[in-house]
């Protein structure tokens, strides 16, 4: 979805302006003594330990650096915070202990968020946007909560959903019509 990259050159400019990196950078850096097992030379079989320093340096594409607070900005957070919120959801929905803890451990690990979040996709952040739709949702149904930011939010994160994830369409025409 084009709205990805848009999402993710929004996060990243201002640090990358910040620090004046350019995302195409190759640090190099020095390598340092380590232990290395070698052939004897002259005694088949036997080896020994001998300290060396590799002679070409690392290199690090710094696109590294950046892409990583991305991935857990983008994936890692709003899943936490989803679980929260889902958490409150149960507060007054489950009928017990028991069933709280098990809809919040299937929500945790019962998906394929967890092992999505390791990588920078649009299934995480439409899931998510998803589920923020919902949440102001349920305050509007079953609360009667009025607030106009509870109306907005529904339709941002119902249209953020959609553009994330193109089957979601019609997940926004259910939203429109229950509002």
């Amino acid at each position: 979805p084009p709205l990805l990259p848009v999402l993710v050159a929004g996060v990243l400019y201002p640090f990358r302006a910040a620090t004046g990196v350019p995302l195409d950078r190759v640090e190099k850096q020095e390598r340092v003594p380590r232990n290395v097992e070698k052939p004897v030379v002259g005694s088949p079989g036997k080896t020994e330990r001998v300290t060396e320093t590799p002679q070409e340096p690392t290199e690090w594409p710094v696109y590294v650096f950046y892409l990583k607070p991305i991935v857990v900005l983008l994936n890692v957070v709003p899943l936490w915070l989803m679980l929260v919120l889902y958490a409150r959801l149960l507060d007054r929905a489950a009928g017990n202990d028991w069933a709280w803890f098990l809809s919040l451990f299937a929500a945790a690990w019962g998906t394929l968020l967890l092992s999505f979040d390791s990588t920078l996709n649009n299934h995480t952040i439409a899931a998510a946007s998803a589920f923020f739709a919902i949440y102001p949702l349920v305050r509007i149904w079953d609360d009667g909560a009025r607030s106009g930011w509870l109306f907005a939010a529904v339709g941002f994160f119902g249209a953020l959903c959609a553009c994330n994830e193109l089957p979601a369409a019609p997940f926004g025409v259910v939203l429109s019509l229950m509002l």
